[in-house]
């Protein structure tokens, strides 16, 4: 449940967009600007000089973009560096793109100053040929949503080097059926005001692993191509060649749209092989580098650049704002766990549920947005499965972006305590927000701490002796009783090595489980509980075994209070975000004034709350509920 109480990147100068035939007959490869480097230099009434890429596409060369300068102009082409014909006099357009996506301090804003808070869902690829990637965007646009991320992916025949449903083209040509896919793209992005982050490369493409696809790469040397394996992709000079083939090739034809939110260098390159196999991050960082300096070099725009993987690596100097992505079974947790590391914008790109119910694909959907703009995110957490999404999920969206228009701007929101009186007795559930990274946080004192600003640090993974570094204490949990009882980890999966739990309470071993190598929970998972008694109690886990384990969630019984709040507060506006236990509880808060002044407390029954979905009323403050449940979200101006 909600209550709602009530730096910056300089665009460049331009104006257009134009877009105009290149007078001009070439010979050999035209994608290739080794053999074809063609240039526009354009000369405006004042006589500013700039220059643009031109593109090469059905049999003739154009030129896009914007320019420094309105009114008159002319230009001059250049082919490998030599003049080669004229561009007769034109008018540039007197209109400036208002909507580019630019960085302002950890926040995004769009070219006219109007903050930017991303908010989607991922169209990484079509589904199927009835459902192409841009038949989704007019459903985001009802919606209101705004953003989304678009994958080269070889499948879906965007990857113009590499193609499934159509020929590839010649060794070093450019499919021009993936190059028109992208224009529809990007001309539906903006018809329904959709910023799209443009995925350049994937892991699969550079993963030699059973479910990778380097083995039907055309540049794997056993399909006639140039690189020897997949590590070498960000080493090779031929293969850095033609990655700037691409990169330029695509800021040439689409980096006049404002659709492009940003260039997305790679989507989880730690999963690519030169880091599974090799470990190489110093080799990964650099190609990132060198990438991100020659996507600048070239796009006057000035688009944002980004990757997506671990935000700790050396691979972030040239991007504009970090990524993460997670599917974990604390959405909310991760969330609130994580920060930007530096002075960058961050929002999670990709998330979602560990597992695959209806139910847990709906509370990773709101725990991405609702739990990103409660942790101070540039963005939502944006939900990974656009296939799964439906009339109710896309309704779901609206009605937060509806909120949205409501409310003063997220980034001036900030944390504020409010008061939570609330009956106890229920089962507390702790839900780690971490998985493969290390873990911030081992001992949590219960209930208090299971929050998910301190949850959202703990790893699901309880470290053996091959990665103690990982997590170097044991796992410790502190809380008082009113009776005896248990708390159950329930474990889902095992090392190969083998694993070994132990646990103590209060100084005393009361429970082990070990698995021995090659052996996993059966049936998916298995209970590992530790019985405590009456008062007070600190149970201590450890893994004295080879390797991880892994568990999804701790239960701990009759301990917990029947609510948790959380809140934010940005003038008169206060967020209250009240998770419950159970479907009707009775709770007391006291709410804030306008001058931080406490307000005679306020009884609510979670459950018991009629307001409709999409009611929106105002009255005496009360703003409606977001819907009823567990989690419902109301809206209070205090």
């Amino acid at each position: 449940m909600l209550f709602l109480a009530l730096v910056s990147a300089v665009a460049p100068a331009l104006f257009g967009p134009i877009d105009l035939a290149v007078p001009i007959v070439t010979k050999g490869n035209p994608f290739d600007p080794a053999v074809n480097d063609v240039r526009v230099s354009f000369k405006t009434k004042s006589g500013k000089v700039t220059e643009r890429i031109a593109f090469f596409a059905h049999n003739k060369w154009e030129v896009k973009g914007y320019l420094p300068e309105a009114g008159a102009c002319s230009g001059t082409i250049t082919l490998n560096g030599k003049v080669a014909g004229k561009i007769a006099n034109f008018t540039v357009p007197n209109k400036q793109p208002s909507d580019m996506i630019l960085t302002d301090g950890k926040w995004f804003k769009k070219s006219n100053g109007e903050p930017f808070w991303p908010v989607g869902i991922n169209v990484a690829w079509g589904s199927g040929p009835t459902k192409p990637v841009q038949s989704y965007f007019p459903l985001m646009k009802k919606a209101r949503m705004n953003w989304s991320r678009v994958w080269a992916a070889h499948w879906d025949d965007r990857n113009p080097v590499w193609m499934t449903n159509s020929l590839n083209p010649k060794d070093g040509w450019m499919s021009e059926v993936a190059l028109d896919r992208w224009d529809s793209v990007v001309k539906s992005a903006e018809a329904n005001g959709i910023a799209f982050q443009f995925v350049l490369f994937h892991h699969g493409q550079f993963s030699s692993t059973p479910n990778g696809n380097w083995k039907d790469h055309p540049w794997n040397v056993k399909n006639g191509g140039f690189l020897k394996s997949a590590s070498d992709f960000f080493s090779d000079p031929e293969a850095k060649r033609r990655t700037k083939m691409l990169m330029r090739y695509y800021v040439a034809r689409y980096g006049y749209s404002p659709s492009i939110m940003a260039w997305e260098l790679f989507n989880e390159v730690e999963s690519t092989d030169r880091i599974t196999e090799k470990n190489d991050w110093d080799t990964v960082g650099k190609w990132h580098d060198e990438m991100g300096k020659y996507l600048r070099s070239i796009d006057s725009n000035r688009h944002l650049i980004t990757t997506s993987s671990e935000m700790d690596k050396p691979i972030w100097g040239q991007t504009d704002f970090y990524q993460g992505h997670g599917h974990r079974f604390n959405v909310g947790g991760m969330l609130a766990g994580t920060s930007s590391p530096s002075t960058k914008p961050m929002f999670y790109g990709e998330v979602a549920g560990a597992g695959n119910t209806p139910e847990e694909d709906k509370t990773a959907r709101r725990e991405g947005y609702w739990s990103a703009l409660f942790a101070g995110h540039a963005g939502a957490g944006q939900y990974w499965y656009w296939d799964r999404m439906n009339e109710a999920a896309y309704s779901e969206y609206a009605f937060f972006t509806q909120i949205m228009r409501i409310l003063p701007p997220i980034r001036t929101f900030k944390p504020q305590d409010v008061k939570l009186r609330v009956p106890a007795g229920g089962d507390l559930i702790v839900r780690p927000g971490r998985d493969l990274t290390a873990s911030g946080q081992t001992t949590l004192n219960l209930p208090e701490d299971n929050t998910n600003r301190k949850t959202g640090l703990m790893s699901s993974l309880l470290q053996g002796a091959a990665n103690r570094k990982l997590q170097p204490k044991p796992l410790t949990l502190v809380f008082d009783a009113p009776k005896a009882g248990t708390l159950t980890l329930n474990l889902v999966d095992a090392a190969d090595a083998g694993a070994k739990l132990e646990a103590t309470v209060n100084g005393t071993n009361v429970a082990a489980k070990e698995y021995l190598a090659g052996k996993k929970p059966m049936g998916g998972a298995e209970a590992f509980t530790v019985p405590f008694n009456e008062g007070h109690n600190e149970i201590v886990i450890n893994n004295a075994g080879a390797d991880w384990v892994k568990f999804d969630r701790i239960t701990v019984t009759g301990i917990a209070p029947l609510a948790s709040i959380e809140a934010i507060r940005s003038g008169n506006w206060v967020l209250v975000y009240v998770h419950t236990l159970q479907p009707h509880v009775k709770i007391e808060l006291s709410n804030f004034g306008t001058r931080g002044e406490v307000i005679t407390p306020t009884m609510w029954e979670i459950g018991a709350l009629t307001k409709s979905q999409h009611d929106l009323d105002r009255k005496d403050g009360w703003c409606g509920c977001v819907p009823p449940g567990r989690d419902t979200i109301l809206m209070f101006e205090g």
